[in-house]
């Protein structure tokens, strides 16, 4: 199994000032997000793989960040310049092939518009473009690195818990659809009872479920569980969208 992070670099600098672009480097702000997305990463994939980044500053620093947080020595992050030069995601895809096969894991640290090209050349149905500090995780069921093909990956990790309205809105409607499971597993038990799944029951029952569906979701928050349903969704939508061109 063949396992490959994209990790678009966190906000940086504006391209309004004036310097050139590849000396652009992360504003605070951007520092804050990659250190959000590398936790949400290290609560699924504890072991970091390999790290090849940009040699540009903002997705260098990018990449340091989450080797900070995953444990992997910084010294050791490949620089690839071709991260920041390519344009077509089709020589992204060879310049894959040729890693090593000693590494299931790798984590490439990168720009726009080639990652969410890359993204979409692999996954079948994939369309979008991945936000700043954003992390893709695709799969292969395959032994060698040269195996890996265009659409033919799996997505099993999407992080975009950038914006803040965003994540609080993931988190909602999750903790709404949890309530509703529980409640619709209880209704057998209530019936066993001989009670009402309405009425005064509910106004009882309400309460627990809720807080028990926030318990849960906290728990599996930290394991990547926001990260897959994103994943999910982001699959759901792109095969729910027609080709007008």
């Amino acid at each position: 199994m063949k396992t490959l992070y994209l990790v678009r670099h966190a906000e940086a600098v504006s391209r309004k000032e004036d310097i050139p672009d590849f000396e652009r480097t992360l504003v605070p702000r951007g520092v804050k997000q990659a250190r959000r997305a590398s936790q949400n990463l290290k609560n699924v994939n504890g072991h970091a793989g390999l790290l090849i980044s940009s040699p540009a500053p903002r997705a260098l620093e990018t990449a340091h960040v989450f080797a900070r947080r995953l444990g992997y020595p910084i010294q050791r992050i490949i620089l690839q310049n071709k991260l920041y030069d390519l344009q077509d995601s089709s020589e992204a895809l060879s310049l894959l092939r040729s890693t090593d096969d000693s590494h299931e894991v790798i984590a490439l640290f990168g720009h726009d518009p080639l990652f969410s090209d890359l993204l979409a050349r692999l996954v079948p149905g994939v369309h979008g473009t991945m936000p700043k500090a954003g992390v893709a995780g695709v799969q292969w069921p395959v032994e060698r690195w040269a195996e890996v093909d265009a659409g033919t990956a799996r997505l099993i990790y999407f992080d975009a818990s950038v914006n803040k309205a965003g994540r609080a809105k993931l988190r909602k409607e999750a903790r709404r659809q949890l309530v509703r499971d529980i409640e619709t597993r209880l209704e057998p038990i209530l019936e066993t009872l001989g009670l009402s799944s309405g009425g005064a029951t509910a106004r009882c029952i309400r309460p627990v479920t809720r807080a028990l569906a926030r318990t849960l979701l906290k728990s599996a928050g930290k394991h990547g569980f926001f990260q897959r349903q994103a994943a999910q969704r982001m699959l759901t939508r792109s095969a729910g969208e027609t080709d007008d061109t």
